[in-house]
């Protein structure tokens, strides 16, 4: 695989990855604000629900950008000429998998502040879905890397 696709991939990963970060950190500034502006029973509940949104971001961003994404740029690197499509395909279904994953998780965040209960499981679940995917691409390249 030439140095340019996966400079290529490496960019796209890392601007999901940034827009995650951006994201917790704006549930992290929305979670303060509601904490302070709960004097009462409904702000406290509202409290609690964007601490669980934030809460469950932050390791799954980890996981994510950090362990799975590092299994498809070892294979790219460590490919030879025979595995060069192969891991094309995984690195394509990695990004595809990334970039819905990532905007479903802005939608779960969007759809949680908002208390849109059945979109927020929605959002949820094809996040979910694409995190699988990402995992199991993640495994695939790890197990198949060329030494």
């Amino acid at each position: 695989m030439a140095l340019e696709r996966i400079t290529d991939h490496i960019r796209a990963t890392i601007i999901c990855s940034l827009l995650l970060w951006l994201k917790v950190t704006a549930s992290n500034f929305m979670l303060t604000r509601t904490k302070s502006a709960a004097g009462d029973d409904e702000g406290a509940d509202k409290a609690k629900q964007h601490q669980q949104i934030v809460s469950s971001d932050i390791p799954i961003v980890m996981a994510l950008a950090v362990f799975t994404s590092f299994s498809i740029y070892v294979k790219m690197l460590s490919d030879s000429d025979d595995d060069r499509d192969s891991t094309q395909t995984l690195a394509s279904l990695h990004l595809i998998f990334y970039i819905i994953f990532t905007t479903f998780r802005f939608v779960h965040t969007a759809v949680s502040f908002k208390s849109i209960s059945k979109m927020q499981l929605v959002a949820w679940a094809i996040s979910v879905l694409a995190s699988i995917g990402i995992a199991v691409i993640g495994i695939i390249a790890a197990f198949s890397l060329n030494y």
